[in-house]
């Protein structure tokens, strides 16, 4: 046991020096932001440069990798500015000390964050009431279509609002079978990976109010995740993973949802306004956008990327510039125009026909709940599990959504547990503490569903 534990803070000095000796030959008078390698990125930072010329600032070229920054951070060599994609990304670097609090340079500023950005975006940037980065873009989930296949079917394009019962009436008519009958185009893709998007249209959360408790299995995700799997075995409107397995095997351009949507084998498709980056590289693909139908509720699932500045750095000047670069008319107009989502600032793209689609939506999105007792991303992939069941047709949405609710409960019992600070906050919230004894109860619970 010995061994092991020592080897723990070997890898970590050892990853530590390593950067250190990558760090060594860069230019320490220019920052450094590390984002995704986009290329649009450079006309970004190029655009930057321009307005702030006496703010050196450089792209990272390795991938962003938030574990590979915090333990540069902690060895003194990680970034001067760097990316969080979710709210469950912000808190881990918010709790590991090396975001900085920015809440008190913004007011002086007197700049009103929740008043300039969408709401939908500040999850990503504000932790407990406190600033520690600006959002990059935002957007939420729309419903790309094929002009094509709504002429063959002679149906007028679709516009919003309207709901999934709208669209089930035509889109049995956007299924396009081969002389054997095999269907060669379906309706819709449906990237499983949008599950918030249609828990939240029918009235589900994924935690309670106060985040204590998961409830994933609530009637309402229930009936969501139902309506999902029907649209592929009751309805045969979006493929089986059999059938996604065979159109991977075919090939094409881009990936997933995207790639299928691309090559003319979905009439239509849930996805971000990022796609029109890809979609306008093939200008023969004629297609269209339209607010994504909605459930019980309209709303539309919300997501964002923000830039954080490393508590560390001693470039803070220049980075603290870069944020208020974030929020400048020039830089949003910028992100808009080049289809990288939307601007975080709700003026952005306004007026512009393509754009007010998003803006429409955007005014009744939201992010997915979350909760401070767990690791967001831990309860993502225990839920993600538990739906690739049901995908697959080897559990029920309402076994599957139990097991999820009760495998996150597990480790936000774990959490606390293990959490001093976490374990007050908890009482403050519930009026009880968490014990041991509550944890062997879940696991001894989910044991026996298991059986």
């Amino acid at each position: 046991m010995g061994r092991w534990f020592w080897l723990i803070p070997a890898a970590l000095l050892a990853m530590s020096i390593a950067a250190w000796r990558i760090d060594s030959g860069r230019d320490t008078r220019s920052a450094l932001w590390s984002v995704d390698a986009n290329e649009l990125r450079e006309e970004q930072l190029a655009l930057f440069r321009k307005l702030n010329p006496d703010l050196p600032l450089r792209l990272d070229p390795s991938a962003p990798d938030l574990t590979k920054t915090l333990v540069q951070s902690i060895g003194g060599v990680g970034p001067d500015l760097f990316c969080v994609y979710d709210p469950a990304q912000l808190t881990a670097a918010v709790k590991s000390g090396i975001a900085l609090d920015v809440t008190d340079e913004f007011g002086s500023d007197g700049i009103d964050l929740a008043e300039k950005v969408w709401a939908g975006s500040l999850d990503c940037a504000v932790y407990d009431g406190r600033i520690y980065g600006i959002p990059n873009n935002v957007g939420p989930v729309g419903m790309w279509f094929d002009r094509e296949a709504f002429d063959e079917a002679g149906i007028p394009y679709p516009s919003g609002p309207w709901s999934w019962e709208e669209f089930l009436k035509i889109a049995s008519r956007l299924v396009k079978r081969d002389g054997d009958g095999r269907i060669v185009r379906h309706a819709i893709g449906l990237d499983w990976n949008s599950w918030p998007h249609f828990v939240m249209q029918w009235g589900g959360s994924c935690y309670n109010a106060d985040g204590t408790r998961c409830t994933i299995d609530s009637p309402e995700a229930v009936a969501a995740v139902t309506f999902m799997r029907d649209l592929i075995y009751r309805y045969e409107l979006a493929p089986t993973p059999v059938e996604e397995s065979a159109m991977a095997s075919a090939g094409g351009w881009g990936q997933g949802t995207l790639r299928y949507f691309a090559s003319g084998r979905y009439a239509t498709a849930l996805g971000g306004r990022w796609w029109l980056m890809m979609l306008r590289q093939h200008p023969e693909l004629r297609s269209g956008v339209c607010e994504s139908p909605h459930g019980p509720v309209r709303v539309f699932q919300c997501t964002a990327k923000a830039t954080v500045v490393n508590a560390a750095s001693p470039r803070r000047e220049i980075a603290l510039g870069f944020l208020r670069y974030l929020l400048s008319e020039e830089y949003n107009q910028l992100v808009t125009s080049q289809g990288d989502a939307l601007g975080p600032l709700k003026s952005a793209g306004a007026g512009d026909p393509e754009v007010e689609v998003w803006r429409g939506m955007m005014a009744v999105s939201r992010p997915i709940d979350r909760s401070d007792f767990v690791n967001g991303l831990v309860a993502a992939r225990l839920i993600s599990r538990q739906l690739d069941l049901v995908k697959n047709r080897l559990k029920s949405p309402a076994d599957a959504l139990r097991d999820a609710a009760r495998d996150v409960n597990i480790e936000i019992c774990r959490s606390v547990l293990e959490d001093p600070e976490l374990q007050e906050r908890y009482r403050e919230l519930t009026g009880r503490s968490l014990t041991r004894a509550d944890l062997r109860k879940l696991e001894e619970e989910r044991r026996e569903e298991s059986k």
